[in-house]
This record gives structure tokens, C-alpha cells and sequence, in this order.
């Protein structure tokens, strides 16, 4: 939902012809930007296993710098057979219309559901209910501080 706010968003500011307008419209696209760089980390550190979180975050970091570069070219290369006003609206549509096709080729990121969680809240009735026998890490773990006893210098931790 956040990617095609993000895609209606800048699809709407290919039309803007008034800049209060075309400015707010940004700030909506910001907004959905970072509700959706949220998601994405929350999703990776929930369910990439431990060992594997660090390889994980640096391919994430990877992508997100280097992905749009790709982006970057076409948008230039649209702009310059046809108009920036076109790049831009053309982009936004693309971007709806791909997360569109990947949330129907991947029912999983719609539905999906933190490990250790039974159900998706709405459908229990309990916000965040968990199995009894998964095993709670981290902060989700009551009385167990996320920092090992002894790593940080008294005062800092």
C-alpha cells in the first residue's frame, strides 16, 4: 500500500501545475517512502535468522542505494524522447502497476505475518497473539534486556 502511495503520489505531481501543490504531494511521497523503508527492515529483522541478519541488511542497503540508479536512467532517457512531465507520470503509473503484479504474484507480502505469530491480529481479535512455544527474542521477550550483561560501560547502555 505504501509502494502505491508512494507511485500516486508521484503520478499526481506530474500533474501539479502549482507548487503548494506539487510540494505537498512530495511530502506525501516522503511519508509513504519511509512507512515503507520501515516495513522493510521490520520484515527483514523479524525473519532472517540471526546469523544471517548482518549479510541481510548489507544486501538491503545494496539495493536501496544502488537500485534506483537503474530508475534514474530510464527516467532520463523517457524525459529526453518525450517530456519530464511524461517521465515522471509514466514512472508513477510503472511503479503502481509493479507493485500491483508483485503483490498478486506473491501473496505473502500482503498477508504477511511475523514469525512466532499464529494469526494476523485482525483475524483473532488479539492484537499480536503468539504460540505459546515460539520462542520470543529480543525486545519482544519480557524481563530480558536486548544488551548482554557487561557490554556496555556502566552509565551507557
Amino acid at each position: 500500500v505504501a509502494v502505491c502511495v508512494w507511485g500516486g503520489a508521484i503520478t499526481a505531481f506530474g500533474f501539479a501545475r502549482v507548487l503548494w501543490l506539487a510540494l505537498a504531494l512530495l511530502g506525501v511521497e516522503r511519508g509513504a517512502d519511509v512507512i515503507s523503508a520501515v516495513l522493510r527492515s521490520t520484515i527483514l529483522q523479524s525473519s532472517v535468522p540471526d546469523e544471517l541478519r548482518g549479510r541481510m541488511s548489507g544486501l538491503q542497503i545494496a539495493v536501496v542505494e544502488g537500485g534506483p540508479r537503474p530508475g534514474d536512467l530510464e527516467a532520463g532517457t523517457v524525459a529526453s524522447l518525450a517530456s519530464a512531465e511524461f517521465s515522471i507520470v509514466s514512472g508513477g503509473l510503472a511503479c503502481i502497476a509493479g507493485a500491483a503484479l508483485l503483490a498478486t504474484l506473491l501473496p505473502g507480502f500482503r498477508h504477511y505475518i511475523r514469525p512466532g505469530q499464529t494469526s494476523r491480529p485482525e483475524q483473532s481479535g488479539q492484537p499480536g497473539q503468539t504460540s505459546p512455544e515460539a520462542p520470543r527474542r529480543g525486545l519482544d521477550a519480557p524481563g530480558e534486556s536486548p544488551v548482554p550483561p557487561g557490554s556496555c560501560p556502566e552509565g551507557t547502555g
